[in-house]
């Protein structure tokens, strides 16, 4: 082919092999709706087409321009944060509508693949006129119903669905939930030079969702946040954690206890303390693990649950 004719064309396809990477996707928050996919629900929102590639920006951007850092809810850390409060998706809609203590559905609609993990935070903003904060968010690391806060991605490309359990205790008129996706998508080496492939730096993806959450046998009307819409689909159910950050649980989650309830390595039957259990409907469960494993903090756990040896 004629050289200046290679020319001529070479910007063209180079456009549209562009927007063809582009539109193949990654994935997006649709349970409960996002602020950038509440509009595929019913909702009279703005729309976003590429509300599943809120992704930092990609990894050059993130990781070579931003050192790792994102803005919250997946916009590029030094771009404009459109899913944030005061940018376009931002509205300050609320898309759930939950109660305390009880257990939520989540969703995910991966549109391509990059295994990896899913983790939720949850912060009591209520205020949609200020933005969410990330050390907020990371006061409210939510669990799923075996204690374990790391979601692993399975294969396939389709919507993915997982239940958290929400400690009891807050009650908001404007909480807004994160999910954050770690891919596996590159292999390189973490901190402790362990290497692999999902090891290390990898792209994120992230999106925020606005919900208000009632104290149990009540609900929020119009008289209690102004800006409430329907939107399709049945209105969900669940609670949120107050205070003070949960403590961790190690390795890949609980550590098997015995059938009998009976903590391995420990003679007495464990129990949570009675304010632990307040706040986390499976305190007993978390310490039973937690205490076998060497980590039984007092304030978490009582006498029961630790060895005599740990005891002195």
């Amino acid at each position: 082919m004629n050289c200046a004719i290679i020319k001529s064309i070479l910007p063209t396809c180079l456009i549209l092999v562009y927007h063809v990477i582009q539109t193949e996707g990654h994935g997006r928050l649709v349970e409960p709706p996002s602020r950038s996919s509440m509009w595929r629900y019913g909702f009279q929102t703005p729309v976003n087409y590429d509300d599943n590639q809120l992704f930092c920006g990609g990894f050059d951007v993130q990781w070579n321009q931003n050192g790792g850092r994102c803005g919250v809810c997946g916009d590029p850390y030094n771009g404009r944060r459109y899913n944030e409060a005061g940018g376009k998706y931002a509205t300050g809609t609320i898309s759930r509508h939950y109660t305390e203590g009880q257990t939520i559905p989540i969703t995910i609609d991966v549109t391509t693949n990059h295994g990896g993990f899913f983790e939720f935070r949850i912060c009591p903003n209520n205020n949609p006129s200020k933005p969410v904060t990330e050390s907020c968010l990371n006061m409210n690391l939510l669990r799923q119903p075996n204690g374990q806060t790391k979601w692993r991605l399975p294969s396939g490309t389709r919507k993915f669905s997982l239940n958290l359990v929400l400690p009891r205790g807050l009650t908001c008129s404007q909480c807004v939930i994160q999910w954050k996706w770690n891919t596996a998508s590159n292999w390189d080496c973490d901190s402790n030079n362990n290497c692999c492939k999902g090891c290390g730096p990898q792209e994120q993806f992230l999106g925020c969702a606005d919900v208000s959450i009632s104290s149990s046998g009540n609900s929020f009307g119009s008289n209690n946040y102004n800006n409430v819409q329907s939107g399709f689909g049945a209105v969900q159910i669940g609670a949120v954690q107050i205070g003070a950050k949960t403590p961790e649980v190690t390795g890949n989650g609980f550590i098997p206890i015995g059938s009998n309830g009976v903590n391995l390595g420990a003679s007495k039957i464990c129990q949570a303390t009675a304010s632990w259990k307040a706040r986390y409907i499976f305190a007993d469960q978390w310490c039973r693990s937690q205490c076998a494993a060497g980590n039984c903090p007092v304030q978490y756990c009582k006498d029961s649950c630790r060895s005599k040896k740990q005891q002195k």
